[in-house]
């Protein structure tokens, strides 16, 4: 029985193995044209594009004259977004100027024939046509099999949310639901997504929140207003404040600037120049002493006071001591430091893990650390042992058991033994993501 049941266990562990996909766009050395490649090194999606690449949905677009994008943080940092799985099964694709969609085997499932395409959500894609009469860009939906749910017919339209999509006709904005039917009439100058079943609407410059059967809950009389979350949301003349689903008004408008309320019921909140953390009554848990305060794990919050960071509880007892000149996000317990232009990594109690004395170093993915001390990089572990040795001119973190890296000009792909899954083969490439 136990033989059997052991038979069982590796069967179902190989065939998840056997399970895992992974795909990664690169840039043929010798055509500079775009494909995607699996962990064997294969082409799967020839390279016959001008480029491809993914945003913070992990989805691939390919492009041939479009801007690259750049999404900021809260106080305006450039932020790496990092996740592991990839979310559509599709990718966008261009030629001659037109966009379309394949899938992740190379297969078509819609001709490149519009002039503005978007990843999908909640089963549909907004995608837009020029009519050819009146020159005029018209947008409608797209469902993955590649046909129409709508016919390109409106002004512009938003992605679904909640099951529900904004919809612009004649200069205003109305709502339609999955089954394509106007469910709330087009009369506002502009909206936003519905959460927690409420939507920002603005009529004449002031902003209010309606419900998904278009009865208005709060008039538009603001300047400024936020999404809800936890039954709150900042709203502002002026100052800002907080209101609940009924329009009420909870916290008067006192903060210069205030965020949407977290999962355990506090906020930030500013005064004067500084931040602190408030609760639901609007009560400073944390006073406001801080230039910058952000959420950080196991009940601690990453604080910048007289140009250094440190580490304080949510009694704003100090934990770390305020010394650095930047602590990131914490990743499985630890959190990049930089001090005296170095950096390092250390708890959450402030014990240095890996020493400040690198010049560069990475996140912690597939427990392997990117690290530079001079001018090759290299990987170190979670306690700081060089696993790859500093060999490569140009490096890049783990995604989901590869790193990308550099020598003579040219990328290749090794696993976390830094054994080489291909040469330096490719003029250009994206990490590596795994599908379903």
């Amino acid at each position: 029985m136990k033989k059997i049941r052991l038979i069982f266990v590796l069967s179902f562990v190989f065939n998840v193995l056997q399970a895992q996909v992974y795909r990664a766009p690169v840039q043929d050395l010798e055509t500079r044209k775009w494909g995607v490649i699996n962990e064997k090194a294969e082409y799967i999606v020839q390279p016959e594009y001008d480029d491809i690449w993914r945003l913070k949905d992990n989805a691939v677009y390919i492009k041939k004259t479009d801007k690259e994008l750049i999404y900021l943080g809260f106080f305006g940092v450039a932020t790496t977004i990092y996740l592991p799985q990839k979310t559509s099964d599709l990718i966008r694709v261009k030629k001659e100027g037109k966009w379309g969609y394949i899938d992740w085997n190379g297969n078509k499932i819609s001709d490149c024939k519009f002039v503005h395409a978007e990843d999908f959500k909640e089963g549909f894609g907004r995608v837009a046509i020029v009519d050819e009469t009146t020159n005029i860009k018209k947008w409608g939906f797209l469902k993955q099999n590649g046909e129409f749910f709508i016919e390109p017919q409106y002004e512009d339209v938003s992605s679904f949310s909640e099951g529900l999509a904004w919809v612009k006709k004649d200069g205003k904005w109305g709502v339609i639901n999955t089954s394509g039917d106007v469910v709330i009439n087009f009369e506002w100058d502009a909206a936003k997504d519905f959460t927690e079943g409420l939507a920002q609407v603005n009529k004449d410059l002031l902003w209010g929140y309606i419900d998904k059967t278009g009865k208005v809950i709060v008039e538009p009389i603001y300047q400024k207003t936020g999404v809800f979350k936890q039954g709150l949301a900042a709203v502002t003349n002026g100052t800002t404040g907080y209101i609940d689903k009924t329009g009420n008004l909870v916290i008067d408008l006192k903060y210069q600037s205030a965020q949407h309320f977290l999962e355990d019921g506090i906020a930030f909140a500013k005064q004067g120049e500084l931040w602190g953390c408030i609760d639901k009554s609007g009560n400073w848990i944390i006073e406001p002493e801080y230039r910058r305060l952000e959420k950080s794990e196991n009940g601690l919050f990453r604080a910048s006071k007289d140009g250094l960071w440190g580490l304080i509880d949510m009694s704003a007892n100090v934990v770390v001591d305020f010394q650095y000149q930047q602590i990131n996000v914490f990743q499985d317990g630890i959190a990049r430091v930089k001090k005296d232009n170095r950096w390092g990594f250390i708890d959450a109690t402030g014990n240095v893990v890996i020493p400040i004395e690198y010049r560069n170093l990475g996140d912690v993915c597939s427990d392997l650390i990117l690290f530079r001390k001079d001018k090759l990089y290299g990987y170190l572990d979670k306690q700081g042992n060089e696993v790859i040795k500093e060999q490569f001119k140009v490096a890049r973190d783990f995604s989901n058991g590869y790193a990308r890296v550099r020598g003579k000009g040219k990328w290749g792909f090794i696993d976390t033994q830094g054994n080489w899954i291909t040469d330096e083969t490719f003029y250009l490439s994206s990490d590596f993501m795994k599908l379903d």
